[in-house]
């Protein structure tokens, strides 16, 4: 079972790092797996955006998530 809340801090840890570290393509898997992470939550536990992951709100996380995707260009066409 996978603790969910635990991995996406870890996941968006390692994001951060590697955006940090200019390292695009290695961040944008990350983030792309902070995603998944969130898309399982939202399916298993059938979570809303109000909801809580690792103490912030589902909706904080797709945010942070999709502005870096943005804000460093790593989105796929």
């Amino acid at each position: 079972m996978i603790n969910y809340d635990l991995e996406i801090k870890n996941g968006w840890r390692k994001a951060s790092d590697l955006l940090k570290a200019k390292q695009w393509d290695e961040a944008r898997d990350a983030l792309d797996y902070c995603l998944v992470l969130l898309s399982q939550v939202v399916l298993e536990r059938r979570s809303k955006d109000t909801d809580k992951l690792g103490g912030v709100k589902m909706l904080v996380w797709y945010e942070r998530v999709w502005v870096n995707l943005e804000k460093y260009n790593l989105l796929l066409s």
